[in-house]
């Protein structure tokens, strides 16, 4: 299923619902390492994943909560 293809860590997870639960900001990755306690490279490769599920939406290296479809956004 999408789910166990997509989220294969619990940092993935946080990530994701740190994004969701401000979606009006736009996160840089050394912002989500910084809030999540994790490293710059780590945030930015689950960042970089959640962009190609089409969860998160990249730009210029800076990153938002913006499911590409509706039944991404109920996931």
């Amino acid at each position: 299923t999408f789910i166990r293809e997509v989220f294969d860590s619990v940092e993935l997870v946080e990530i994701l619902l740190l994004l969701a639960g401000e979606p009006e900001v736009v996160f840089s990755a050394e912002e989500v390492g910084r809030r999540l306690a994790t490293s710059v490279e780590s945030a930015r490769q689950r960042l970089e994943r959640l962009g190609r599920s089409a969860l998160v939406s990249a730009s210029e290296h800076r990153y938002r909560f913006a499911p590409a479809t509706a039944k991404r956004a109920r996931l």
